[in-house]
């Protein structure tokens, strides 16, 4: 699981989309003058530019990402249940709070899907997991002599 989300995370913060398998839709002209705007009142991440699409502005979309143990060898990549403050407005006013999960849908419904787990992560992840249990299974035969 944590590789799963660091590899979203690092991914997305160089503007690939992992399930559209290329870059980030681009932002519009409109929204980078926004954003320059807001970056008065708020506190953009490290990762931020201005007229880059890398879903960074203040990075904590990208931070609430987790992982959850469904069980045996399944997991569900989600987001903290809590809410996304909003940023302030060019009048310092606050913004609308917004569950994680409503946010992250919102982005993807505007052509900037970023949650998935690619083809060379999954076989790592597959390798991790058998070399676990080959580990596992000669410390249970040592362990019953």
């Amino acid at each position: 699981g944590t590789i799963a989300v660091e590899d979203i995370v690092q991914q997305t913060r160089r503007g690939r989309s992992i399930p559209n398998e290329g870059p980030l839709k681009k932002l519009s002209a409109a929204w980078i003058n926004r954003r320059l705007r807001l970056t008065q009142n708020n506190n953009p991440h490290e990762a931020f530019e201005p007229t880059k699409s890398n879903l960074t502005f203040t990075g904590r979309l990208l931070d609430a990402l987790i992982y959850k143990v469904l069980g045996p060898g399944k997991i569900e990549l989600t987001f903290k249940d809590e809410n996304h403050p909003g940023y302030q407005t060019a009048s310092g006013e606050p913004g609308n709070q917004v569950p994680y999960k409503e946010l992250a849908g919102y982005v993807a419904d505007g052509g900037r899907p970023f949650v998935g787990v690619r083809p060379t992560i999954r076989r790592a992840i597959n390798r991790i997991v058998k070399k676990f249990v080959k580990r596992s299974l000669a410390v249970s035969r040592l362990t019953k002599q």
